[in-house]
């Protein structure tokens, strides 16, 4: 296994809390993964779900008629490499969007606020697009093929000017480039209203196996019910909050019986021009989770950073008419430059970023980085001699 070198952070020994009830439930869930979806476990959580005030109707047919879904990655080419994320209801297509729109530009310029006048404008025009057509997939029509097309990309990128903000971003039209099958939708102004109560690491293996993983209760302590030890989610305010919009025109996103509610979770893998792991990377944050796992990216690929100096960039997030951006990490010359490139700019206290990147270089090994703003820690678990060490 490549040496496993962190930059800028340290691992550190955390006070260790007892759950027995959910350790109860992992044991329940290794020895029956079934056993989640009915049983004892299952009639807990539907009594947890039920119980007043505001009463759920979950039941015990939901839950086990529930199936969990394998699916194919999305995957594009970006400088020689390979980027992949998952596909709808995730919103990880605004990250594809997103560096094929600087593609289509001249970054990275060689000048820090050019570049980030081009990031700000690409996440505008991706985050315009993501509002309006993402969904569930398997129960609308969602412009994925469009929404990736170089010849989409490249009409879009034509809307960047890096010397001047444009007064006003919309969604395009990526159904101009679907295959003549695809059903077109008119959809309407998205009403979702997204929160932050999630959480992202980032796991190799001795074998060299990645893991790039996003988990989400929606909220702070979910739906603050608990089952088993852990607390069940309030996912469903990942829907459209009203399912029309002003002029009456149905949300991509809207509520419906076994339709999964669209996500900002985009944890993401990056090959090398042979098809070996480079980069893994992802972190919470609601509909900001776009604009920070961005940054590591282009942080890494583009600027040439380590994983911890890319996490350590300033957060800057662009949807739609206001740009924050994270004052106490950014230079005041990136604020006002932008300020006078014509962004209306909101100078962020803090951001609710939990960047989580390892970066597998040739010549170092495996670089971590940790997000300084959460409780980010890096640690290497040994390999366990005989089954006696685990």
């Amino acid at each position: 296994m490549p040496t496993i070198t962190f930059i800028g952070a340290t691992a550190r020994r955390v006070p260790r809390l007892l759950n027995p009830t959910y350790a109860e439930t992992l044991d329940i869930i290794a020895k029956d993964p079934a056993s989640f979806y009915r049983g004892a476990l299952a009639e807990a959580m539907v009594a947890a779900a039920a119980a007043p005030p505001r009463p759920g109707s979950l039941n015990l047919a939901d839950l086990a008629g529930y199936k969990a879904m394998k699916r194919s990655p999305l995957c594009i080419d970006y400088r020689r490499r390979q980027v992949c994320g998952p596909p709808p209801a995730s919103s990880w297509v605004g990250i594809g969007m997103m560096l094929g729109l600087l593609e289509q530009t001249a970054f990275p310029s060689g000048d820090r606020l050019e570049d980030w006048a081009l990031i700000i404008e690409a996440q505008r025009l991706a985050y315009a697009d993501r509002d309006r057509y993402v969904a569930d997939a398997q129960a609308v029509s969602v412009p994925l093929r469009g929404l990736l097309d170089k010849r989409y990309l490249k009409t879009r990128a034509t809307l960047i000017d890096p010397k001047q903000a444009k007064p006003k971003v919309t969604a395009g039209d990526p159904w101009a480039f679907e295959p003549a099958t695809t059903a077109r939708a008119n959809y309407g102004a998205d009403t979702t209203d997204d929160r932050a109560g999630t959480t992202h690491f980032v796991v190799v293996d001795h074998a060299g196996n990645v893991v790039s993983m996003t988990a989400s209760v929606e909220s702070i302590f979910g739906s603050a019910r608990m089952a088993g030890g852990m607390f069940l989610n309030n996912q469903l305010t990942d829907f459209a909050r009203d399912p029309f919009d002003g002029e009456g025109n149905l949300v991509a996103n809207h509520a419906a019986p076994g339709k999964y509610p669209r996500s900002s979770m985009s944890p993401t893998v990056v090959l090398d021009e042979n098809g070996g792991f480079l980069m893994a990377t992802g972190s919470p944050g609601g509909n900001s989770i776009l604009a920070y796992t961005l940054k590591t990216i282009v942080g890494v690929l583009d600027w040439g950073l380590t994983p911890q100096e890319a996490v350590d960039l300033p957060n800057v997030v662009a949807r739609g008419d206001t740009v924050r951006i994270e004052s106490e990490r950014a230079d005041t010359v990136v604020v006002e430059g932008m300020r006078q490139r014509g962004f209306e700019v909101k100078e962020s206290a803090g951001e609710n970023s939990g960047l989580s990147v390892v970066v597998r270089s040739p010549a170092e090994g495996y670089l971590g980085g940790v997000d300084p703003r959460r409780e980010g820690t890096i640690a290497v678990v040994e390999r366990a001699s005989s089954t006696e060490d685990l």
